[in-house]
């Protein structure tokens, strides 16, 4: 089986270059073109807005100077996010792989699984960051979410563990 265009899913921390190797390999190998992405965790400023009134300072959420501060640590983050995600796609291109990029905001498995869909992705590879047990039920694992409702085949890389 080849594969045309892999969504290569990284969380941009120490094993991100592993995630990135693989699918590099893989892309190039099937003269595949690839889209980097990785999804900005900020709690968006709507899901922060049912707290105002519950005495917890969180009355802060209606502040202008909260939103402005809000607003402005969001935009730095994806400006850092863009960044990094720029030189992946500057080293898939030295490579001579067609790279796009592309920076989300919101849950990372939603997220994954709406851009396969809208860029028509056959394949997603993301790694695994060994989440297991109770830490996993609460926290969640992106790996799983994507596997289950992913509108393309999934490659997990293993051995990529929480730090």
């Amino acid at each position: 089986m080849s594969f045309h265009k892999i969504l290569v899913a990284i969380d941009l921390n120490e094993h991100s270059d592993v995630v990135f190797d693989r699918a590099l390999h893989l892309a190039k190998t099937d003269g595949a073109s690839m889209m980097v992405m990785n999804t900005v965790e900020m709690p968006l400023e709507d899901d922060l807005l049912p707290m105002s009134g519950a005495g917890i300072g969180a009355d802060l959420v209606l502040s202008e100077d909260f939103q402005a501060t809000y607003h402005k640590n969001l935009q730095t983050e994806i400006a850092r996010v863009r960044t990094q995600l720029g030189r992946y796609a500057e080293k898939g291109r030295e490579k001579g792989v067609s790279v796009e990029f592309d920076c989300q905001v919101g849950d990372p498995g939603r997220r994954i699984c709406q851009l396969a869909k809208m860029w028509d992705a056959d394949l997603v590879m993301l790694g695994r960051r060994g989440r297991r047990g109770l830490q996993e039920m609460l926290l969640g694992s992106v790996s799983n979410y994507v596997l289950h409702r992913s509108p393309c085949s999934v490659m997990v890389v293993q051995g990529v563990e929480a730090s």
